[in-house]
């Protein structure tokens, strides 16, 4: 099973990045699957087609071809095997293998995810699945299992411009029971972990050698050479089938049935108080440099 995994730090542009590489390679993105369980069968949210995830076509395929009846059931056990696995503080183990594999619970929980992908996979017909989790845990986590051959697309986005979006809230429609917004963080926070989970997917990139690296700015500056060059770098060899528009978790511009042109947003560099912008830049100095943010 090949997984095309998109990492990096929140609003960093994945989901529109997710959604244009999906139609570049003929591959289903399915959204945010570290999420699955939590927003999506426990949860009940809205996937991209509009359908709460309990009444989407393609979900309820997806889940009964996986577990079948007993869906709740290894939903629990998910969530039990979970803080023990998928987890910041486990990046370092779950990179090598002979200390992975002594890991409580994770051939169990393998099993789980990957009866998941593979449904996913069975339902949607494509030889490719996105997943656009971004969380640099999650990806080692899957890569301690040795069940999938993940090809990570490393997105990287200016911090101050992450810092920025992250002061905005926006409405979240994939709830559909209530009126809820999206999560805020202070300038501080947005930087600190735009420098852990960049570091961390470098580390990745580092120990595995086969991540692209993928400037958010320079796929909005042209998109089409971005994503042909990605396309390149994958060795996609797609059937270029695939069941599409049932993406879940991620940005709410999912949800908008005209696509936007695409462009990267820079109200940070005249919006974002310029102490803000001096202390974003001094925290994720070490790696800003590297990625040509000056």
């Amino acid at each position: 099973m090949r997984i095309v995994f998109i990492v990096g730090a929140g609003r960093s542009g994945s989901t529109v990045f997710a959604q244009r590489l999906e139609r570049a390679i003929g591959a289903t993105h399915v959204g945010e699957m570290r999420y699955v369980w939590s927003r999506g069968m426990a949860e009940n949210h809205l996937c991209e087609c509009g359908a709460p995830f309990d009444q989407c076509p393609f979900w309820t395929a997806v889940t009964h071809k996986a577990f079948g009846d007993a869906t709740a059931e290894a939903g629990e056990r998910f969530a039990r095997l979970t803080p023990g696995i998928d987890r910041m503080r486990y990046v370092v183990r779950n990179s090598a293998p002979a200390l992975a594999q002594r890991a409580p619970g994770l051939a169990e929980w393998g099993d789980i995810v990957h009866s998941l992908y593979d449904a996913a996979a069975g339902v949607s017909g494509a030889d490719v699945l996105i997943d656009s989790s971004k969380d640099p845990s999650y990806l080692f986590a899957l890569r301690a299992t040795g069940r999938f051959t993940i090809d990570p697309v490393h997105l990287v986005r200016d911090p101050r411009g992450v810092a920025y979006s992250w002061t905005r809230s926006r409405l979240r429609p994939e709830i559909h029971w209530e009126r809820r917004f999206m999560n805020v963080r202070t300038p501080r926070k947005s930087a600190t972990r735009w420098l852990s989970i960049n570091a961390a997917a470098a580390y990745y990139r580092a120990r595995e050698g086969r991540a692209t690296l993928v400037r958010y700015e320079d796929f909005c500056a042209a998109p089409d050479r971005v994503l042909r060059d990605v396309a390149e770098r994958l060795g996609t060899a797609s059937s270029g089938h695939g069941t599409h528009g049932h993406s879940l978790s991620g940005n709410p511009s999912r949800f908008e049935t005209t696509a936007r042109p695409i462009a990267s947003d820079e109200s940070w560099r005249d919006e974002l108080p310029a102490a803000d912008r001096r202390l974003v830049s001094a925290i994720s100095a070490p790696l800003r440099w590297r990625y040509g943010y000056r």
